[in-house]
């Protein structure tokens, strides 16, 4: 018989303390290992979506808001800035401006959002194409390629648009013309496999033909004269510049866009000052996704903390637990650790026997905790969408989570070190003339 087997056997001699410990341990460990998976994907999320997008310009509202939405697309648009304001900078020789890429919101297809916009997006967020090419005229569209997967869609698929950004099940707010797959963006962790991009102007057709198909119902409704020989077909879009590049987006200062997002040549004063001074000098808002982020993560991450010192406390409770246990376990056991050391069994048998009953309920707890916590996180992707939204899964892994299984074990033995010495050096003389 080793001590490991004899740590098995004692402990399944008292279940229902060695239960309890398991409990407390995997609870602990549940708790931290949830509050590390999602801090951790959340943060992967919002920096990989960043995109190196140093400012955004878009209508008065928040900018946290506006970040949200036209970075992650996880929000509402603030409201529309007309391009004769924004004209400026989208000048390919701006002195500050490096790049720029114009982004219009407002319609899903099933529930995923559809992002107008120009070429340029694809080396914007560092995209590449699984099959296809990107859009080449309007109601083209370039999927991302977990909308391919879970609406079917491939090269050549049609599809209809809706209002808003939630799918509403109401054929009465769809529009009328289909979008055409061209393009299957390969996975890229971001949340471009979960968009659909079309160029901007394909925005502006579907909704001129829109209020168009509104207007002449209304007309029609209150007229009562012939109809016959009036061609009511509005199956076809009205004729409209196509704006595929970004060059071409300064000639349409009539249009309205939801946002623009830049990056600058370099870091100087003129930068520092240059969202400022629009916040101040016109009707457009800047937000800068770095400061916002911060301010964000202010937020989430005192919650987190408050989680993460709980689950701490939790293990510390369980590693006293494991502490008294193992002196009353060895009070208990005082005679028979004597008649043992009396048989011949080693004072260093007895002292790894009783740091076994120690270790043992922590690395079960672990294991236990480890697991709920990985699956509670996938239940919560799946079906609380937060896979969808953020990208958050219970199959990722981190390091942290070793170092938490480290830092466990270390409380556990500093918790298991005086009772296993304590066995270590009992007095069998003694012990045995109590008896």
């Amino acid at each position: 018989m080793n001590a490991f087997y004899l740590a098995i056997k004692n402990l399944k001699f008292r279940p229902l303390r060695t239960g309890f410990n398991i409990l407390l341990i995997a609870f602990s460990i549940a708790l931290i290992l949830c509050s590390i998976l999602i801090n951790e994907q959340l943060k992967n999320h919002f920096e990989n979506n960043l995109s190196k997008t140093e400012l955004i310009l878009a209508a008065k509202g928040s900018p946290l808001q506006s970040i949200l939405c036209n970075l992650y697309h996880i929000d509402a648009p603030t409201g529309n800035i007309k391009i004769s304001s924004i004209k400026p900078f989208l000048n390919k020789n701006h002195p500050l401006i490096k790049e720029s890429l114009p982004l219009s919101l407002g319609d899903n297809a099933s529930g995923y959002r559809i992002v107008g916009t120009t070429k340029e997006f694809i080396d914007w967020y560092q995209l590449k194409l699984k099959s296809g090419e990107s859009f080449q005229k309007n109601m083209d569209a370039v999927i991302g390629n977990e909308v391919a997967k879970n609406l079917n869609l491939k090269l050549g698929s049609k599809f209809q648009s809706g209002h808003g950004l939630v799918n509403e099940n109401d054929e009465s707010h769809l529009h009328e013309n289909e979008f055409t797959v061209v393009g299957i963006l390969a996975e890229s962790n971001q949340v471009a496999d979960r968009l659909i991009f079309t160029p901007i102007s394909s925005y502006w057709l579907l909704h001129k033909h829109q209020i168009s198909i509104d207007e002449n119902k209304t007309q029609d409704e209150h007229e009562d004269h012939d109809h016959e020989g009036h061609d009511h077909n509005h199956s076809s879009l009205p004729l409209h510049p196509e704006i595929i590049y970004k060059d071409s987006l300064a000639g349409a200062t009539q249009e309205s866009i939801s946002s623009l997002l830049l990056r600058f040549k370099g870091r100087n004063i003129q930068t520092l000052n240059f969202g400022r001074n629009i916040n101040e000098n016109t009707d457009v808002m800047s937000a800068y996704p770095a400061i916002e982020m911060n301010r964000l993560y202010e937020i989430t991450g005192s919650v987190s903390d408050v989680l993460f010192y709980i689950a701490v406390l939790i293990s510390i409770i369980s590693a006293i637990s494991i502490f008294i246990s193992l002196l009353q376990s060895a009070s208990e056991r005082k005679k028979e650790i004597a008649v043992m050391r009396l048989s011949g069994v080693k004072p260093s048998f007895v002292f790894f026997n009783t740091l076994w009953e120690g270790i043992l309920p922590v690395c079960v707890g672990f294991i236990l905790g480890f697991v709920f916590a990985h699956l509670w996180v996938e239940f919560l992707g799946q079906y609380a969408g937060l896979k969808s939204k953020y990208g958050i899964t219970g199959i990722r892994f981190f390091s942290k989570e070793i170092w938490s299984f480290v830092l466990l074990m270390c409380i556990t033995f500093i918790a298991a070190i005086y009772p296993s010495y304590k066995a270590y050096k009992l007095d069998i003389h003694a012990n045995l003339k109590e008896s």
